[in-house]
């Protein structure tokens, strides 16, 4: 009897010591037909955001074709996805089916689709399956960790709601804002004793490393069973410590039975689509290939067709989740990020602009601003049709025409921001033309006149619309009741003594909104000089920002802004000699001979009366991002038209020389006078060549962060950390 009972442990220890050295073996030489890097970093993950799904999609020999089309039907940007045909397969399938998932666009694009190669056996007899799963477990952690569940799909499924599956991750889970998504409830089942069950990553974690041996040992005992997959992981769950009772019985197919059952549901057909769709199932179970019904599902639920991925899934889920779930513009911004990277990867192979990396990083910092303006203009509620719209604009318009509509795009807001600033600031019983005249005041000499230079006569009265008398407090409280976002001035939360106030958003601003205007001064290169502190500028002022084109705006003179609309000084004055540099160098010497000042020159300025209460006029006080913190802004060109008279107040600058001042062509480092048209050809209206600060993401009651791209040319301070290295090369090279 003793005999017996040691025979019967070493078979049992050479069976378990068999199954491990199988096990790590497969991991090895898990190798992928089409192994995809990780998706982009612009894809959120994490607390505030909708949980990411790593799906195992598996079939058999004869399957691929229906697996690639579970893929479109399920597919996510911020998903990973590893799809498997078992050994009963041929190689052939599985490189077929790679070229299948290269050919998809947006797959390219994300990254985040791989095939397996070395394929494995898998039947429903003993533990095959299961260790198929953990293995693919295994290699969906070692591409791709950021993941929160797992869901293993048979090629016999289809999908039909992701919103289900989202909703019943979170619905046992206490509020979304307290938690981070990976520590909300880790195990669902969907009951019955299925086999198709959503798991966490951290039971998953245990399962693969099994730091009790609870898990090995019992996939050793299940070897010998039929239909394993209908009882490990309940088993391992229900005898785990550290997973009982964190398990949520929810059945998340449809599937239709015999009666009494058998094995294997019915299949589903076109009379079962309006119960299926009715359900409200995650996925159903099970189809014939390429049954009618699946097309039907295709066109009325998913909205797809052909070789296209879901764009429900993209698109019309997104708006879904903000109002059921509460969830920002997450997703679509993943698609226009798609999008932009693939444009940026365009133009960096062109021979122009390898030569010319400056006019590379314009222009992709155009594209952006295109896409996230164009996305604001047309609102949350926007069709498909316009967004699929705006992507192919955007893959297929001249840079001209990207400029021209983020120009409209950004004075369309503008314009909406006025109108509510004269509704909260202007008499309600006068109209605008009328409290324009209501009384005349001798301009006093405050900090932005004596910036740029202005001095009065005595004589001269400008005209000051009467105004509510409000503060800035209050101006900037009913803005935010108007807009739904208004800016106001904190301490910064960058852990950094230097960081000072930071600038910080009061509400919710979509992706795409004006969040700020740069204020200040503008000098257009032929007035240089002129900057205080010239050729150091920048020495003591940290709030100057230069725009593509050259044109400087120092935001110093401009401070917190004020509590009055004032007026500024119109008149022809004699200027005098820009300030003298504490030291000269040699290039600094150079500077002064290629630009020396003109003595006795008569600078003229118009007439301008500024809002000084103006909560958006605070863009000078963006601090750039701490390490590992992404910007939330990037700096838009907006040239705003002056012959918009009944906007000029809220527009927070005034230009040095005058309106009608030289132009300035650059060579090299330098710039010299030029006259005539713009460089189209075209004469143009008078313009006010400002900055404004634009959401590249959803922005709620946090920190404005905005890449300063400093020179790599010149000591950075100590504060600062490249957000994009090539970045800053491309922008001053």
């Amino acid at each position: 009897m003793k005999a017996d009972k040691k025979w019967l442990f070493t078979l049992f220890f050479t069976a378990l010591i068999s199954l491990l050295i199988i096990f790590i073996t497969s991991l090895y030489n898990y190798s992928n037909t089409y192994t995809s890097h990780k998706p982009y970093t612009t894809v959120h993950r994490g607390n505030g955001y909708p949980p990411a799904f790593a799906y195992y999609i598996y079939g058999t020999h004869g399957d691929g074709d229906r697996i690639f089309r579970l893929l479109l039907a399920v597919y996510h940007p911020r998903n990973r996805y590893l799809l498997h045909i078992g050994t009963e397969g041929s190689d052939e399938e599985r490189r077929r089916l790679s070229l299948l998932v290269k050919s998809v666009a947006a797959i390219r694009a994300f990254g985040n689709v791989d095939v397996i190669g070395k394929a494995d056996a898998m039947t429903y007899m003993g533990a095959s399956n299961i260790a198929a799963v953990l293995r693919a477990v295994a290699v969906l952690l070692k591409v791709d960790d950021d993941w929160d569940w797992n869901s293993t799909i048979c090629y016999a499924h289809w999908f039909l709601n992701l919103l289900r599956v989202i909703r019943t991750c979170l619905m046992h889970s206490p509020p979304l804002a307290e938690i981070a998504i990976s520590s909300i409830i880790p195990v669902i089942l969907d009951g019955k004793r299925s086999p198709w069950v959503i798991l966490s990553r951290s039971f998953l974690e245990y399962c693969i490393f099994a730091w009790d041996n609870l898990p090995r040992t019992l996939l050793m005992y299940v070897n010998n069973v039929v239909l394993a997959q209908e009882v490990y992981f309940h088993t391992v769950i229900c005898n785990s410590p550290e997973f009982k009772n964190t398990t949520v019985n929810a059945d998340l197919r449809y599937m239709v039975w015999d009666n009494p059952p058998k094995m294997e549901p019915l299949f589903l057909n076109k009379s079962n689509y309006d119960e299926m769709v009715k359900s409200g199932a995650a996925f159903a179970r099970q189809f014939a290939k390429n049954d009618p019904v699946l097309d039907m599902v295709d066109s009325k639920v998913l909205k797809r067709s052909g070789s296209r991925v879901a764009p429900a899934s993209i698109f019309s889920l997104e708006a879904r989740l903000q109002r059921e779930l509460g969830f920002g513009s997450k997703f679509f911004m993943a698609v226009l990020f798609q999008k932009f990277q693939q444009f940026v990867g365009t133009l960096a192979k062109s021979p122009t602009f390898a030569k010319d990396p400056r006019r590379l990083q314009f222009e992709t910092d155009i594209n952006r601003l295109f896409l996230y303006t164009s996305y604001n203009r047309v609102g949350k509620d926007a069709e498909e049709a316009d967004i699929e719209e705006i992507i192919n604009m955007a893959s297929k318009s001249d840079l001209a025409d990207q400029e021209k509509q983020v120009q409209e795009n950004i004075h369309s807001q503008i314009t909406n921001f006025c109108t509510f600033m004269d509704h909260i600031l202007l008499p309600e019983s006068k109209s605008h033309d009328e409290t324009s005249q209501q009384h005349t005041t001798t301009p006093r000499r405050s900090g932005l006149s004596l910036a740029i230079g202005r001095t009065a006569p005595p004589s001269m009265q400008i005209d000051i619309p009467e105004t509510k008398p409000l503060t800035f407090a209050e101006t900037r409280q009913r803005l935010k009741d108007l807009m739904g976002y208004t800016l106001e001035l904190k301490p910064s939360q960058i852990p950094h003594e230097q960081a000072g106030r930071g600038l910080f958003v009061e509400g919710e601003a979509d992706v795409g909104s004006v969040i700020a205007l740069y204020p200040g001064v503008i000098y257009s290169p032929a007035y240089y000089r002129y900057i205080p502190g010239y050729p150091r500028v920048d020495a003591q002022n940290p709030y100057l920002i230069t725009r593509y084109d050259g044109t400087v705006i120092n935001g110093q003179p401009w401070g917190t802004g004020g509590e009055t609309r004032e007026a500024w000084t119109q008149s022809s004055v004699h200027r005098s000699r820009p300030s003298e540099a504490p030291s000269e160098t040699g290039s600094d010497r150079v500077w002064k001979m290629l630009s020396k000042p003109l003595e006795g020159s008569r600078l003229g300025f118009n007439g301008e009366v500024l809002e000084r209460r103006n909560p958006l006029a605070l863009g000078h006080f963006a601090n750039h991002p701490a390490k590992g913190t992404e910007p939330n802004v990037m700096v838009c060109p907006y040239d705003f038209p002056l012959n918009e008279k009944g906007m000029r107040a809220y527009i927070p600058n005034v230009i040095f020389g005058g309106v009608d001042e030289v132009k300035m062509k650059r060579f090299g480092s330098f710039w010299f006078k030029s006259r005539g048209e713009s460089d189209d050809g075209q004469q143009t209206g008078p313009v006010m060549k400002g900055l404004a600060l634009v959401a590249t993401r959803s922005i709620s009651n946090e920190e404005v962060y905005l890449n300063y791209r400093l020179s790599n040319s010149k000591r950075r301070p100590s504060w600062y950390t490249s957000v994009d290295e090539e970045e800053d090369k491309r922008r001053w090279s």
